[in-house]
C-alpha cells in the first residue's frame, strides 16, 4: 500500500485500472458483429441465451431496443447535459440538481468553483461518479491527479460498444459538476427507479444504501422491485433485496407524475428520481435497464415485464431509417 494512502484514494485507482481495461476492451469488441456481440455477452452475464427474432423476455426485448431503435431523442436523454434541458422543456425545472460547472476536458475542471461537496460525472458515462470534498481526503495533489485521469478515461469510453447503446455515439463528453445530495440526516438518499412502459409506471426498483459516508460506493447495496404504488413484489435479479417495507416517501404522486411525463417519448425506459426531505430531485433518464442483463425471476415475471414492451411503438425509428 502507498503511504498516505485512503480508502477513497485507493478506491480512484482501482477505479482507473477498471477503465483502462474497459477502454481497451471496447476497442477490441468493436470489430464483432452486433448481434453475435449481444448474445456473447447475454450469455456471459446471465448463463442464457438471448432471443432477438422473436424476442418475449423483459431482457430480450430491451437487447432488441438497443440494437434496432435509432430515435434521436434516445441520444439526447442518455447525455446528463442535454436531458437537463429536456426535462426543464417538460415543466421540471424545479427537480434539477444544482450544476456548478461544465468543461470540455478533465484537466480544465475549476475545483474553486465547488461547493463543499460536490459530485463529478462525466455527460456520456454510466457509474463513475466521483465525489469531491473541499479540504478532504481528495483535496490534495494526489487526489486531484487521479480525479483528472480517471475522469479523462470516463469520457472517452465507447459504450455504443461496450453495451451496443447507439444512444452515446454521438455525444460529445464533457465533465459536469452537480451539487451532492443528502439528507438532513446527513445521508445519501433513496434511489427510486421507475419503470415505465410508454408512459405508464408499472414497477418501481427501490436502492437503498448506494454509497458509503466517505463518498466511495457501496457493493452491498439493496434493491427491491416494487409495484406503482410500492407494495414490494416476488421480483429479483442479480441484486440483493432488503426484505422492507417501503412507505411512500412524501410527494410520492409528484414522483410519479413526473416519471410518467418524462418517459412518454419511450416504449421503455426507467426514469431515477430522488425525495431529499420532501424535495424531489431528477437523477437520469436510462433506456436499457442494466443494460439489458438483469435475468428476472421467476421467469413469469420476465415474460409479464417484456409483454408490457410494445416493439411495435411508433416512437420506435428503426435501424437504417436513421443513423
Amino acid at each position: 500500500m502507498r503511504k498516505n494512502d485512503n480508502p477513497s484514494v485507493r478506491e480512484l485507482r482501482k477505479k482507473l485500472r477498471n477503465r483502462q481495461w474497459m477502454a481497451l476492451r471496447s476497442v477490441l469488441l468493436s470489430v464483432v458483429p452486433d448481434v453475435l456481440y449481444a448474445k456473447w455477452v447475454y450469455w456471459r452475464t446471465c448463463n442464457k441465451e438471448l432471443h432477438l427474432k422473436e424476442p418475449k423476455t423483459f431482457d430480450d426485448k430491451q437487447w432488441w431496443l438497443k440494437l434496432n431503435n435509432r430515435d434521436p431523442q434516445l441520444t439526447r436523454c442518455s447525455d446528463k447535459l442535454a436531458v437537463r434541458d429536456y426535462v426543464a422543456e417538460c415543466g421540471f425545472a424545479d427537480i434539477l440538481v444544482p450544476l456548478y460547472g461544465i468543461w470540455d476536458r478533465a484537466q480544465n475542471i475549476d475545483f474553486n468553483v465547488l461547493s463543499e461537496e460536490s459530485i463529478l460525472k462525466c455527460n456520456k458515462g454510466s457509474g463513475g461518479n466521483i465525489f469531491f470534498r473541499k479540504d478532504g481526503e481528495l483535496d490534495n495533489e494526489t487526489g486531484r491527479a487521479l480525479i483528472r485521469r480517471a475522469l479523462a478515461f470516463e469520457s472517452r469510453w465507447k459504450y455504443q460498444w461496450l453495451s451496443r447503446e447507439w444512444n452515446y455515439k454521438n455525444i460529445a463528453p464533457q465533465i459536469i459538476a452537480e451539487w451532492m445530495l443528502r439528507d438532513s440526516a446527513g445521508h445519501w438518499p433513496t434511489d427510486y427507479k421507475f419503470l415505465s412502459f410508454e408512459g405508464e409506471v408499472r414497477l418501481v426498483c427501490v436502492k437503498e444504501d448506494s454509497f458509503h459516508a466517505n463518498g466511495t460506493y457501496n457493493r452491498n447495496y439493496t434493491l427491491d422491485y416494487c409495484d406503482a404504488e410500492l407494495h414490494t413484489l416476488p421480483i429479483s435479479d442479480m441484486d440483493r433485496t432488503s426484505g422492507v417495507v417501503h412507505p411512500q416517501p412524501e410527494n410520492y404522486a409528484r414522483m410519479k407524475e413526473i416519471a410518467q411525463k418524462l418517459s412518454e417519448p419511450f416504449p421503455f425506459c426507467r426514469v431515477d428520481l430522488y425525495n431529499v426531505d420532501g424535495k424531489i430531485y431528477f437523477g437520469e433518464i436510462t433506456l436499457y435497464h442494466s443494460g439489458g442483463c438483469r435475468n428476472i425471476q421467476p421467469p413469469e415475471w420476465d415474460l409479464r415485464m417484456g409483454s408490457w414492451i410494445n416493439l411495435n411503438n411508433p416512437h420506435i425509428v428503426l435501424r437504417g431509417k436513421h443513423g
